[in-house]
């Protein structure tokens, strides 16, 4: 109050100087002038209360319609970008080979000629870009290759000299093959599951057939364990063996046999739950992580007789809420495997039986 009725004041005194250098006739307009710039200041010096409630309202609605507008923004920016990098951090391309025998031969009562053996087999190829976020990840893949490509290489050698030495028995049932295929299961920023499944028919009455997994934590690169992923270890065999279930039959017969494998135990030796409990310990159980749950695999003689079929026990997410520790469960907006994962159809090679001979197991003494 002091300051503004000073400024008043001088006001007035710099208006009187002004007066006295003028007329009588101009006192009352200058008086008038005077008050007018009085008031004009006080006003400019202390808005009214109506002035100053239509400029908070102002101010505090533009603010909150700015806010509001940039939160949106940002949250539909980071969003897609989220989404972006969920779909496109993580991609890769199955190249399908398939291989056979230059060497041909005629089966009995065939006019056709046949390669003695056959072998198909897929490769994990991930893109640039995954190899470049996670290049741990990418040295296990490209080791997984090279490891799996031996394997089946050794394997397409073994069909080729069994087809070409026993043609009077074994290369009457055709040509011998092997196949190798891989599936990737899981493919997202906290896990890495490849399922691995091999068909191979040597000429014997009948094809023999293997699974193979290899789980992955995506950052570091190195396996994991199935003990390692799962919240409650000790209720992982009781689980599997309540969701067992077999390909080649179903109901009442299923019960039974599965009965059967708990009392009697696989092959009439070790009952099942042993069994499990043993793979588990020694890191030989084919499980695989999947955008479900966990999966479990077990091929022909694995559990139960070759006329059974394979057999596989899914734990579902639906199921088991809390199946997965925080560390390995899908993370938000991760896009289907299937549309981040191509396959890619090359052309057939051939290899000469003098090829195949550096693949060749050694022969036992």
């Amino acid at each position: 109050m002091k300051k503004r009725g000073f400024s008043a004041l001088l006001t007035l005194a710099v208006v009187s100087v002004a007066i006295g250098a003028t007329g009588c006739g101009e006192k009352k307009d200058a008086r008038a002038a005077a008050t007018t710039a009085a008031s004009e200041q006080e006003a400019t010096k202390e808005p009214d209360a109506t002035t100053e409630a239509t400029t908070d309202a102002t101010t505090d609605a533009t603010i909150e319609a700015t806010t509001e507008a940039t939160t949106e923004a940002t949250t539909e920016a980071t969003t897609e970008t989220t989404t972006e990098a969920a779909t496109g951090k993580l991609s890769a391309n199955i190249k399908l080979h398939s291989l056979e025998t230059a060497e041909k031969t005629k089966i009995e009562d065939v006019d056709e000629e046949f390669a003695y053996a056959y072998a198909n087999y897929s490769e994990i190829v991930i893109s640039d870009d995954t190899a470049k976020n996670y290049p741990k990840l990418s040295i296990s893949i490209d080791n997984l290759n090279e490891l799996e490509y031996s394997s089946l290489m050794e394997n397409f050698a073994t069909c080729a000299n069994f087809a070409t030495t026993d043609e009077s028995e074994g290369y009457l049932y055709g040509p011998n093959a092997i196949e190798m295929t891989e599936r990737i299961s899981r493919f997202d920023d906290n896990a890495t599951s490849v399922l691995i499944f091999y068909y191979m028919n040597a000429g014997g009455a009948h094809p023999n057939s293997w699974y193979r997994s290899c789980n992955y934590d995506s950052k570091t690169g190195e396996e994991i364990k199935i003990t390692d992923v799962v919240n409650d270890p000790d209720t992982l065999v009781e689980k599997i063996i309540d969701h067992l279930d077999f390909d080649a039959v179903d109901g009442e017969e299923e019960e039974e046999l599965i009965t059967d494998l708990k009392e009697n135990g696989v092959m009439g030796i070790t009952p099942l739950n042993e069994q499990l409990k043993n793979e588990i310990d020694d890191g030989t159980l084919v499980w695989i992580l999947d955008e479900n749950g966990i999966s479990t695999y077990y091929a022909t003689y694995d559990l139960a007789p070759y006329a059974y079929g394979p057999l596989t026990s899914h734990l579902s997410l639906e199921d088991y809420p809390d199946l997965l520790k925080d560390e390995y469960k899908i993370p938000e907006n991760t896009a289907p495997v299937a549309e981040r994962v191509t396959e890619e159809k090359l052309e057939k090679e051939e290899f000469t039986l003098e090829d195949l001979e550096q693949y060749a197991k050694p022969a036992d003494n």
